[in-house]
C-alpha cells in the first residue's frame, strides 16, 4: 500500500485504521461480504438493547433486523465474519 495515497491527519492510530479497513475491504470483496462483516461488527459493538458477545447471539440480533438480512445472511456466513473480526481484534 503506497502511503501517499492515503489521506492521513498525521496520526499513526488513523494510518492503522485505514489499513485494517483497506485490508478488510480487499478481502471481503463483494458487497454482500463487506455488509455482512459490517453487521456482525455493529451487533458486537452498537447493539443498544445488548451487544452480542458470541456468533450465535449475533445471528439472532441481525435475523431480528429484516426479512432480506435472514435469507441474506444464514448462521455459518455470520459466524464466519465474527470468527474473523475477532481474529483482527476488531470485537
Amino acid at each position: 500500500m503506497r502511503r501517499d495515497m492515503i489521506p492521513l491527519m498525521g496520526d499513526a492510530v488513523t494510518l492503522l485504521g485505514l489499513q485494517k479497513l483497506m485490508y478488510f475491504m480487499q478481502e471481503a470483496g463483494k458487497a454482500l461480504r463487506l455488509e455482512l462483516l459490517g453487521c456482525a461488527h455493529w451487533v458486537a459493538k452498537h447493539e443498544s438493547s445488548a451487544p452480542a458477545n458470541n456468533s450465535d447471539e449475533a445471528t439472532v440480533l441481525v435475523h431480528a433486523w429484516n426479512d432480506r438480512k435472514r435469507n441474506s445472511f444464514p448462521k455459518l456466513p455470520i459466524e464466519v465474519a465474527w470468527i474473523r473480526l475477532s481474529c483482527a481484534g476488531w470485537l
